[in-house]
């Protein structure tokens, strides 16, 4: 099939076909008996079509249809802003996070004891932080261990399934992922 004639078939259906193309489409469709049979099938098509009666749309059709896309709309304007500002807000964190490491740095440079007495200061609560967990460990190793892990089991069950009762309520209200800040008003 070639897609240039379908074109002018398409054309020639609308009759918006000028004579010059007329003709190279009637000499086409003589050579070509693939063409000439697609032809055929539209013209049946276009005949169908023609004698077929219009209907009419349903009443408010046409209301329905402006009130959706102007919906659609505004809610991609409202992601387009949502998007720039969680964009912007990125931005400016990341910037001011830089800020304070290149602040951090400099300073270090500028006192070097202090940075020691800080570095070291650190390692220290480290390591108490190590014993800490160390200790918690003798701790739950003394306690019934099959205990600490069906407390802890439904410590994490009851949290999954909270979270999943809070999901299931706001699924089924109404706005839960429109606030009212956002409604046209």
């Amino acid at each position: 099939m070639h897609i240039e004639y379908t074109r002018l078939m398409s054309l020639a259906l609308d009759k918006e076909t000028t004579p010059a193309q007329a003709t190279d489409l009637r000499r086409h469709l003589d050579a070509c008996p693939e063409c000439a049979a697609l032809w055929q099938e539209w013209q049946v098509i276009d005949a169908r079509l023609a004698r077929a009666p219009m209907l009419a749309a349903p009443d408010g059709f046409a209301a329905g249809v402006q009130a959706r896309l102007a919906a659609a709309a505004q809610r991609r304007r409202q992601s387009y802003w949502l998007g720039s500002g969680l964009l912007i807000a990125w931005g400016v964190a990341l910037a001011a996070l830089l800020a304070l490491v290149g602040m951090a740095v400099w300073w270090g440079l500028q006192h070097p004891l202090e940075v020691s007495v800080i570095l070291s200061s650190a390692a220290i609560l480290l390591s108490n932080l190590s014993r800490l967990l160390c200790t918690m460990e003798t701790a739950v190793g003394v306690i019934n261990g099959a205990a600490f892990l069906v407390g802890g089991g439904l410590l994490v069950s009851m949290t999954g399934a909270l979270a999943l009762l809070w999901v299931w309520v706001m699924s089924n209200t109404r706005h839960w992922l429109r606030p009212a800040m956002w409604e046209v008003r």
